[in-house]
């Protein structure tokens, strides 16, 4: 059954910081909902929502439930201007309208340069996309330009499930629908499985104060 913080919490999570046991309750019951035709529906929803709560960046450690940070005291800044790209999967495909749902660009997550993006910057970099009269290319290639149009494209507010992946607050998501025959097959084929995102920003490198 669905579970609602503070006043009915699951004795599995009793032990959770307060932010974690919204973060788990969260996932929990959008997973329930989703699955809601399986007979197996409240052990399912139990896994995903444990997955999704180390998705969120909580760790157990020596017995205790803690958010990871990578932040440390009194660091030295350096800045440089970098070119980055973000490259994450597909999350739904719904095939027979051709729409596909991916998200661009994940808060609070490791990037494969190393680097953490704050929900605030992702909402920042959405804005500028969208101000840019922006296109879809396949694989970043200027000359093909396909007819794929942006249905939707969001930061997601409250946290919830999208196909089999939570979907954590403050993730920049977008819907394309794919005109394009020759895009579309190179989706279903698995070619194509993702949005990648290619923008500007400033790296910041930190260095131990001596």
């Amino acid at each position: 059954m669905p579970y609602k913080y503070p006043d009915d919490i699951p004795d599995a999570i009793k032990g959770l910081p307060a932010e974690a046991q919204k973060t788990w309750i969260t996932i929990y019951n959008s997973a329930y909902k989703q699955y809601k035709d399986n007979p197996d529906r409240e052990s399912i929803s139990m896994a995903v929502a444990w997955a999704g709560l180390r998705q969120a960046g909580w760790e157990k450690k020596d017995g205790k439930w803690i958010k990871v940070s990578k932040q440390r005291e009194n660091p030295i800044m350096q800045t440089k201007s970098i070119e980055k790209e973000w490259s994450v999967n597909f999350v739904k495909v719904e095939e027979e309208q051709r729409l596909v749902t991916g998200i661009v660009i994940e808060p609070e997550v490791e990037d494969t340069y190393g680097d953490v993006i704050s929900i605030e910057e992702i909402e920042k970099a959405m804005i500028r996309f969208m101000e840019g009269n922006p296109q879809i290319r396949v694989e970043h290639d200027p000359d093909y330009k396909p007819k794929v149009v942006i249905i939707e494209n969001w930061i997601e507010r409250e946290g919830r499930m999208i196909g089999e992946q939570f979907i954590k607050i403050g993730t920049w998501l977008m819907t394309t629908k794919v005109f394009d025959n020759d895009v579309w097959d190179m989706i279903k084929s698995g070619k194509l499985n993702g949005y990648s995102f290619r923008g500007p920003g400033i790296g910041v490198t930190e260095s131990e104060v001596v």
